[in-house]
This record gives C-alpha cells, structure tokens and sequence, in this order.
C-alpha cells in the first residue's frame, strides 16, 4: 500500500479525487478503479476512523421497510446483504435476530407472522432474479414465551408473549472489512492516502480543476478532472457552505460495548418512550448496545460519547430490559459518529434520522462541473450508493456510466472460498499455535499470508507482543508495512482486533508502541504520546465532545 505522497500522485492529473474513505468513499474509490479511471482516494484521518467506525456490526436485509411496502429498498437491502456475505465470508456471517411480541411498543404476533413470511418470500425472489446472489440461508419464524425467552436471555422485556425471529448478518471486523475495501482499489489501480487533508477544491473556467491538500505540514496541489466529495459529516466543509444549507442537521448516534450479557442472538427491545428499537448484539465475547442519538450543531474532528450519553444509554436499556442490570463498571468501550438528521424530534421526542443517501451533483446545481457530493447513511447500502455516486462522475467526465463489478467481487483477503475448508487448510508458522493461527484467519483471510511471510524472516515477531497480550508482533510490523498504519490507535482499532472492544491492557499497548517505534523510527516522546491517546480512547469524559 501506499506510504507517503508521491510525486506522481502530486504531478500526473488523475480522472478522480475521492475525498473521504469511509465505507461510502472506499467503495466509490475501487468501483472507479475497475472502470478504469485513475483513482486518488485520500483521508484527513485514518482509513474509517471517524463515521465507519461507530458501528453495530449489523447488515440489515430491510425488514422494516415491510412497514412503509418499500420493495425498492428491501430489494437493495437484500441485495447488498448477499453482496457483503459473499465478498467478506472470513468477516460478515449470518445471525439470528429476534424482536419481543405482546409488548407496548413492540408489532403483534399476526402483523410479524405475515411480515416474516413476506420477507422471506421476497428474499428468495430477489436473491434467485440475480443469480450471483447468496444471502441468509434460514428463514424466519414466531416464537413463543419460552423459546423467546431462551434467545433474549437476560436482554428480555418485563412483560411478553413470545418473539418474532428472523436471520440477518453481523460484520465481526468493520474494520478490517474496510481496510480489505480500500486494498481491492488500490489493486484495481487506486491510489489511497491516509492522514491527508483536502483543504480547498479549486476551478477553473468552471470546472473542477485540483484540490490542495496538506499532510505532515507540507501543502500540496493534486490536479483532478473529478471530485467525489464524500467526506460525511463534515461534506461542507469540503465546499465552504453550512451543512444545514445542503446536506441538513447532525445527530450524534453512539453505541456502547459492555461485558457479555447472557443473550443468544441479537435482541431488540422496545425504548420505553420515544417509540423505536434498542437493540443488544453478542460480539466477541461482549454485547453491543445501541444505538443513543441527540442533535448537535458541531462536527469536531473527534466524535467521541460523553458520559451523560452513556449512561442514558444504559438507563434506557434498564429500563427496557431490567434483567441486564447495566452499569457503567459493564462498559469496556464506547463510540459515536455523527449522521445526517431532520433537526427536530419526533412528538416522543425520538431523533428523526434521514435514512436516504444524498448524492448531488454541482455542476448541474450552480456549482463547478466535476464536483460530486455523496453523503450515505448506512453501511449495508454503502456499495450501491457509492456505485451510483461514480455514475454522476462519469457523466460529470463526459462519459456514460460502465458497470463497476464491485458487487459481490470479494475484498482483498477475501477469496477464501468455503471458509471452513479455507481455515482447516491453513498451516501455522512454527511457534504459532493452531488455534490462533485459525483466528488469525478468520480476521485477515487470505492475507494471512502476509503474516506468515513476515514470521519467515523474523521468527521473533510470532510471539505476542507481551505475556498474553491479544496481539503478535507480526501483526504490528505488518499494519505499518503493508498496511499505511501511521498510529497506535491504527494499529489497536482498525488493522486488529487487540483494542475493538475493549482496553487490551497497559503491557500490550507499551509493547506495540514500542514495536512500532522501531518500524516508524519514532523519537521518545512520540511513543509516550501515542500511549496516552490511547488511553485517552478508553476514558469515559464527563462532558461531551459534541
């Protein structure tokens, strides 16, 4: 992967700029890279650090959109959910899914009967209409008292008749899945750039003619024919102009990870006042609970939740589930990201989310010609909205859109095959032993084989990186060499699964600072700095960054 801005990404034009690689601009990034533009994709932080990052590691077929008969996006959402099933099989798997029934706030057992059966006769339909298509493979049914009861475990309501279940898929790195996204464009011929800023979008003659940028204090000028302006929450700051005025409100939506609850499968639960779900997913080891939301004005580069917000959370889970028993000694972990919102709330006073992308095209809205804005709402859909964002860009190039051939082409490191066979095929380096080297697997799939070729030549790196530290040193060197890790947070959070859900201890972290020290050549104050972000990561604030 790329390392550093080259000269030749600064002085040969380029068909696309992408700003923004969260998944929206991941996706639009490879999907133009098989259509043969010349890609840059470039981030001011890390690669889905910031939005992409505060996830319920859900990807959702579209149930609900039974409420409102929206067969367009069910269709997508089933779509899309086959797509990520088959491109990421070591990363996204089928879950069941369940929803309490005979309770306030929650649909009956006849009106779940019929959307249960609709749902799942609709998948089928649409899943064998395109052929390369292979979604959940059980279909969904009512349970009663008990057998809800045994799935829900300790997340159950206070009162209920039985459950509705259904099956959907869970991503178990988001991460990781993403990393693999902006692998497959850069070897479909992108050009990725993290830790850099796009600072202004420049024109010419009314067309978009580069964007300056900054990283590591120099200041730069990639000329472009095409911007794909897909920068989330922070769009109009891209383009100079309010957010509100274009792209609406922001809501702070926050999630948070606690010690493992004893719940079967994911558990919905109805919010005792403002009329929507909450929901609890089992997730390595752990439960997820989400999701909070409140409006907010501002969009700082670091969306973190305050600890108000967590303990809201929390209370309205106890509330809504008093078997949990939540409290703030259970959280291991909390995130947040911001999403487009109607700036009110609704009469229970509930955030009214958008839950539509937004793509517009500024060159047919008074802007330059070449200027795409894409901002997307959900990671199940992200592929097709950024497919459909690369179209405008086609045409703002002068050029009819060309399919992309993202869907369901697997990721980097995902042409496993049948996973099972895949990881009963794996062989271990030496000193590795087999069950980790499996779960290595699981996360990194076929490039595993980076791991292993690192261990090859320094057998000292198959070691954890400290006694019993979740982490291997070959992991380490193999984030910053191969894999664009600037920070320890990269490292912990995004390239692994040492820090996803949880701090993973003071010894693991010294270590792996210390590792990456020696690859990056980091002073000493360097190293002692990345500890304390790191720390700071896992530290509940008393006030709210938002």
């Amino acid at each position: 992967m790329d390392e550093a801005i080259t000269e030749d990404v600064l002085s040969e034009p380029c068909d696309l700029l992408v700003i923004g690689a969260g998944v929206h601009g991941a996706f639009a990034a490879w999907d133009a890279a098989l259509r043969g533009l010349r890609v840059v994709l470039i981030d001011r932080g890390d690669f889905g650090a910031a939005t992409s990052a505060n996830s319920m590691k859900l990807v959702h077929g579209g149930l609900r959109y039974l409420q409102t008969a929206d067969i367009r996006r069910l269709r997508r959402s089933v779509l899309e959910r086959a797509s990520l099933l088959r491109q990421a099989p070591h990363l996204v798997r089928e879950i069941a899914c369940a929803v309490p029934v005979g309770v306030r706030g929650a649909p009956g057992r006849l009106p779940m009967a019929l959307a249960l059966k609709a749902a799942d006769g609709l998948a089928r339909v649409i899943e064998l209409r395109q052929s390369r298509a292979g979604g959940t493979q059980r279909s969904g049914r009512l349970l009663d008292r008990d057998g809800f009861a045994r799935h829900a475990g300790t997340a159950a309501p206070a009162h209920f008749e039985g459950g509705a279940l259904w099956y959907d898929a869970i991503m178990e790195s988001p991460d990781r899945l993403l990393i693999g996204i902006v692998r497959a464009a850069i070897g479909a011929g992108a050009r990725a750039l993290n830790y850099v800023e796009a600072v202004r979008v420049r024109e010419r003659h009314g067309r978009v003619s580069g964007v300056e940028i900054r990283a590591d204090s120099r200041t730069a000028f990639i000329p472009t024919r095409c911007v794909l302006n897909a920068a989330g929450p922070w769009v109009g700051e891209i383009l100079g102009v309010p957010p509100v005025a274009r792209f609406g409100a922001r809501a702070l939506a926050y999630n948070v990870i606690a010690a493992r609850k004893e719940i079967a499968g994911v558990v919905g639960v109805p919010h005792q006042t403002e009329g929507r779900m909450l929901f609890a997913v089992p997730w390595r080891g752990h439960v997820i609970l989400g999701t909070g939301y409140r409006l907010t004005e501002r969009a700082p580069r670091s969306v973190r939740p305050s600890r108000q917000d967590v303990e809201r959370l929390l209370a309205d889970f106890n509330r809504a589930a008093p078997g949990l028993h939540l409290d703030e000694a259970d959280v291991t972990f909390s995130h947040a990201g911001l999403l487009p919102a109607h700036g009110h709330l609704s009469p229970r006073g509930a955030v009214v989310q958008r839950d539509r992308p937004i793509l517009i095209d500024h060159g047919r809205s008074g802007g330059p010609a070449g200027l795409i804005s894409m901002l997307g709402v959900k990671w199940t859909t992200a592929r097709a909205v950024a497919e459909e964002g690369v179209n405008l860009c086609q045409r703002a190039l002068g050029r009819s859109p060309t399919p992309g051939g993202t869907f369901a082409r697997p990721i980097a490191g995902g042409d496993v095959g049948e996973l099972e066979a895949f990881l009963a095929a794996l062989h271990p380096p030496t000193s590795i032993p087999g069950a980790r080297w499996s779960a290595l697997g699981r996360l990194y799939g076929t490039i595993v084989s980076e791991l292993a070729s690192i261990v090859r030549t320094r057998p000292d790196l198959a070691a954890p990186v400290a006694a019993g530290a979740p982490l291997l040193g070959a992991q380490v060197v193999h984030a910053v060499r191969f894999e664009m890790a600037r920070t320890l947070g990269d490292i912990l959070l995004r390239r692994t699964d040492a820090g996803t859900a949880g701090h993973p201890g003071e010894h693991t972290v010294a270590a792996a600072a210390r590792l990456m020290a020696s690859e990056l050549g980091w002073p000493a104050h360097r190293e002692a700095e990345e500890i304390d972000a790191v720390r700071h990561l896992y530290r509940l604030d008393g006030t709210s960054a938002v």
